[in-house]
């Protein structure tokens, strides 16, 4: 009986470790090529930047004059206030003065069967007139030059769609324990390495999504996903499944993002999210989720027993907490996560779990809300 669990125990380790290469692969993928730092300016780049906004008063400033600074690359900058009550419009009204570049639309009321930013985002390709459209959010900050070298990288790369994967800024402790874990998943469960162009492989981050216009309006842009909650991964899959060709790249010293300011936005924000992320497929969520929590959480809680039973059994787990605690590490140096969220890894992750758990229930009970919006139950609830 011993000798099995031992076994099991080795097998365990093995997969572990499986996970944790495939995630440095994916690392390796993601980081590789670097945007192109091209000081190309011999051509125009017809790029429309889109921005939708929703109640984004705290934010719009800081983005639009990081947009605004940019010299060269941007064609219009198009802000659209999807029903804002805290002076959003006021706010970019205000800023249209100072770069001819800059103009704002209002948003018209919401059709039934489409979520609010999908909504959004048809409103501004259909007033954008660039030949490339980079759709944003109002919560980023874009570094010089570096919309005008995610151009070029398409242009190099010949590609389709572009996502690039910002610097998130984490300020609270809930911060910094949660959001990693979206990288996490990104890293260890997407097979980013490999070549084709199965729908599996689509995956896009929405603060920073570029399309060529010709092969957004393929795709059926926003329209073809109108009802879907997490509309950048909807597309890359979308995209990969007519075998476009889809980058994400590492986005780290071209922009940066805070999502969420406190624990109830990343709740409200991530049970948006996590359930809609899989299709409403309950097999691959609790695949997905189910082997987190499995590989990269259950191990930790067999520490306790390691005083209690032989050698082997410490050392087999000892393993396995060092390789969780490496990847961690390495994920830090390479994304920036804080040290906090690698030295409270169980911490955050049982954090997920509840957040991801809360996902399901809300998305099958139509209590999921989001930019004071409520939606309704999905289809298969």
């Amino acid at each position: 009986m011993w000798s099995e669990f031992l076994l099991f125990q080795v097998l365990w380790t093995c997969l572990i470790a499986f996970f944790i290469g495939h995630c440095l692969i994916n690392l390796w993928c993601f980081m590789q090529p670097k945007v192109s730092q091209s000081e190309n300016s011999g051509q125009d780049c017809p790029v429309s930047v889109l921005v939708p906004a929703r109640n984004e008063s705290r934010n719009i400033q800081a983005c639009l004059d990081s947009l605004t600074s940019q010299k060269k690359g941007i064609k219009e900058i198009i802000v659209l206030d999807d029903g804002s009550t805290d002076g959003t419009g006021e706010m970019v009204q205000a800023m249209m003065s100072q770069d001819s570049r800059l103009r704002l639309i209002t948003g018209q009321e919401l059709p039934g069967g489409w979520t609010g930013k999908c909504w959004a985002c048809h409103q501004l390709a259909e007033a954008a007139t660039g030949d490339y459209l980079l759709f944003t959010d109002a919560d980023t900050i874009h570094e010089p030059d570096s919309i005008f070298r995610a151009w070029n990288t398409m242009e190099e790369k010949k590609m389709d769609l572009l996502s690039l994967w910002p610097r998130q800024i984490t300020e609270t402790v809930a911060e910094k324990l949660i959001i990693p874990f979206m990288e996490i998943m990104l890293l260890v469960f997407f097979p980013h390495w490999m070549p084709g162009h199965t729908s599996i492989l689509g995956a896009a981050c929405g603060q920073f999504v570029m399309f060529r216009k010709g092969s957004y309006e393929k795709l059926g842009g926003h329209q073809s996903v109108k009802s879907h909650m997490v509309e950048d991964i909807a597309l890359a899959r979308r995209a990969r499944s007519t075998a476009m060709r889809v980058g994400n790249h590492d986005g780290r010293g071209h922009l940066s993002c805070r999502m969420y300011q406190n624990y109830g936005e990343i709740v409200e924000g991530f049970s948006k999210n996590l359930r809609t992320s899989c299709d409403d497929q309950f097999i691959v969520f609790l695949g997905l989720h189910g082997s987190l929590h499995l590989y990269f959480l259950l191990p930790l809680f067999q520490v306790p027993l390691i005083p209690f039973l032989p050698v082997e059994f410490g050392i087999i787990v000892g393993l396995q907490v060092v390789l969780i605690f490496l990847m961690r590490m390495v994920l830090m140096i390479a994304r920036g996560h804080h040290l906090i969220s690698v030295i409270l890894h169980p911490v955050g992750q049982l954090l997920w779990l509840r957040i991801a758990w809360n996902s399901w229930l809300e998305t099958k009970r139509g209590k999921l809300s989001w930019k004071g919006r409520h939606y309704p139950p999905t289809a298969d609830s």
